[in-house]
């Protein structure tokens, strides 16, 4: 409040109106305060360039009365303790001739005493109320109309529009907070879920799952590619087979039409008789022959490196997992690659590995690097 009013006196000191409601606040009677000065210069010296001071209260006897005094203008309310009565009174020039403690507690609705030095003039003023035509303020202060035919008239309706609009801000200002809770909740649901999702990647080991399905669809594609073979095999032997019977049926037809021919048979004394006839079938033999590229060992890429592995016997003595495998090229400063499970399975189908199958895949040599060397399918080349 001090510097509120030092710059309305420094600042804002033409045509400036400084409002103080429940000055008994700001301005109390019998203690020091750093505003009451400060208020005193601005109503002693702001009149001449515009400046006035507006000084509201409801309780005179704890207000200081040095303000209250320098006012030129007072409207003096109704009041219903004698002690307030007594400091109204004390406010209104020659108040003991004029106004008696009852008549300021019988102040009707609307009306005050006003108290003004120019022109000087002291008496019961009724206040007109804003919206109220002039001439029915006139006719309320003259007492043809009483103050509460304004009240009902004018201001009920008013009242009744400014608590709807104060309601309607209300209402708004709810709905506002009442979406940004529901968005911070919302916010917080997410990070919680996220929060989860991280926790159950680190427990299930997404990595290594999402490993195990490209292996998988590897292994499955082979398999359809070996079922693709067996059913050529065994359209082939069907053709065998229906060929088979189609000679034994020929013969079935053959021998009794030489018979006919012939005549019965003829038997020589001292010869036996033939007691059954035997048809042999001829079926051929496969001969698979087994070719195995020769490895050429590179650490330039994540098949070589891996190939390296095993012309150092990593697979020879014990079985290993993928992540082992991940694990030693990590050690040897090699990057990891997500393509380490399909190399290992085109290992296996060239017969240098073999895997089978538990909680996880594993993966030993089929042949050891030592063997592979004497076969000539192993061999070390200097760059």
């Amino acid at each position: 409040m001090k510097n509120s009013f030092e710059d309305l006196l420094r600042i804002y000191k033409r045509k400036t109106i400084g409002v103080i409601d429940e000055s008994f606040k700001f301005l109390p009677q019998g203690y020091s305060s750093a505003a009451t000065r400060a208020v005193m210069n601005v109503i002693t010296q702001g009149a001449k360039t515009g400046l006035y001071t507006w000084i509201a209260t409801q309780f005179l006897a704890v207000t200081d009365k040095d303000p209250l005094k320098a006012c030129a203008v007072k409207f003096l309310g109704t009041q219903d303790h004698i002690t307030e009565v007594k400091h109204t009174l004390d406010l209104i020039p020659e108040a003991r001739g004029k106004f008696s403690a009852d008549d300021i507690m019988k102040l009707k609705l609307g009306h005050w005493i006003l108290v003004r030095k120019r022109p000087a003039f002291v008496g019961v003023v009724y206040a007109l109320p804003v919206g109220v035509p002039g001439k029915v303020g006139v006719e309320v202060a003259q007492g043809i109309r009483t103050p509460e035919f304004i009240r009902d008239k004018f201001l009920k309706p008013k009242l009744l529009e400014v608590d709807d609009l104060v309601w309607k801000e209300k209402y708004e200002t709810l709905i506002s907070e009442f979406e940004k809770r529901v968005e911070e909740e919302r916010q917080k649901a997410f990070r919680e879920a996220m929060n989860k999702v991280d926790e159950i990647k680190k427990q299930w080991n997404v990595e290594e799952y999402q490993q195990t399905i490209m292996r998988l669809k590897d292994d499955k594609t082979a398999l359809e590619v070996e079922l693709k073979n067996l059913d050529a095999r065994f359209a082939k032997a069907q053709k065998d087979v229906e060929a088979v019977e189609k000679i034994r049926e020929g013969l079935l037809h053959l021998l009794p039409s030489a018979m006919d021919i012939a005549g019965p048979p003829r038997f020589e004394p001292g010869k036996t008789v033939p007691s059954e006839i035997t048809v042999q079938r001829e079926v051929p033999a496969l001969t698979v022959q087994v070719i195995r590229k020769p490895l050429v060992l590179s650490t330039d890429n994540a098949q070589g490196r891996l190939a390296l592995l095993y012309a150092e016997g990593f697979f020879d003595e014990e079985e290993r997992t993928i992540s082992a495998v991940q694990k030693e090229m990590i050690r040897r400063g090699w990057p990891k690659d997500p393509r380490l499970s399909g190399f290992l399975d085109e290992m296996c189908s060239w017969g240098y590995l073999r895997k089978r199958r538990t909680d996880r895949w594993l993966y030993t040599a089929s042949m050891k690097s030592t063997e592979t060397r004497e076969k000539g399918l192993l061999k070390e080349v200097e760059a």
